[in-house]
């Protein structure tokens, strides 16, 4: 790869023709903006923490990478001329006609546990790699395709960089993206993290290399990330740090004390 693939300016972002404020039942997000593309975008800027639009746009590029998709992403200029994270509005968590939210019929027997299992499993792979604090049902849309189920994961405002960096060493502490996952299993009266999609997932991350964190860095605006945490992210990537956080994953969650 050149240094012009490494090292090429962020896309232009996408222009907004107005913002809407919202509650979302979160303090991370307050507003909506519509842009000229017609399509509305949850707006996560850096108005409650700085790390915020780096750590959305990091995990979500990091998810993609590893088989965990998201809702599609993109850089928003805002009317006062700052730039936010913006997450296309998808729905999915409940369906258009007001049925059970997708948790509930998976248990009713409407969605089959097979098709979500999987990315489930890789979703909080990548959960527990990045620390997200913040994986609840209501987080993760479910959508019918053509076969089965596809299965989409966003909001990683309590992940990454937002806690500082280096991270804290895993397992997650009590949190929701534990509790929900230690729900999930009772609901559906059977556990449905896979430790050999827990592991595959963990070596993907494990093989990326440091050239295609620096192309998602610099794939967003540079406000987004000062350059000291740069420099500790890309130190970091490759490490034996690093790879013990991979190490610890894959063991926690095939004896289950990670579950």
């Amino acid at each position: 790869m050149d240094q012009q693939q490494l090292f090429s300016d962020p896309p232009a972002p996408t222009r907004v023709r107005f913002t809407t404020p919202v509650d979302l039942g979160t303090g991370d997000c307050g507003q909506i903006a519509t842009g000229f593309d017609g399509c509305d975008y949850v707006i996560k800027d850096q108005s409650i923490h700085h790390a915020i639009p780096h750590a959305e746009w990091f995990c979500s590029e990091l998810g993609e990478l590893v088989g965990v998709a998201a809702p599609t992403h993109k850089i928003i200029a805002m009317p006062d001329g700052s730039t936010a994270f913006g997450s296309r509005w998808a729905g999915g968590a409940l369906s258009p006609d007001g049925a059970a939210p997708w948790w509930e019929r998976v248990k009713a027997g409407e969605i089959d546990l097979s098709d979500l299992g999987r990315t489930l499993s890789r979703i909080y792979a990548l959960d527990q790699f990045v620390r997200n604090l913040d994986r609840h049902a209501a987080n993760v849309l479910v959508h019918k395709q053509h076969h089965g189920h596809s299965v989409l994961a966003f909001d990683y405002s309590q992940a990454w960089t937002c806690f500082g960096f280096p991270l804290d060493a895993p397992p997650l502490p009590m949190c929701r993206t534990v509790e929900v996952q230690r729900k999930l299993s009772q609901l559906w009266s059977r556990p449905y993290i896979d430790p050999l999609e827990v592991k595959s997932t963990c070596e993907e991350i494990r093989s990326i290399e440091v050239g295609s964190i620096v192309r998602i860095i610099s794939s967003h605006p540079p406000i987004w990330l000062d350059e000291s945490e740069k420099a500790a992210i890309l130190n970091w990537w490759g490490s034996d740090d690093m790879n013990r956080r991979l190490d610890d994953i894959i063991q926690g969650v095939e004896n289950g004390d990670y579950l």
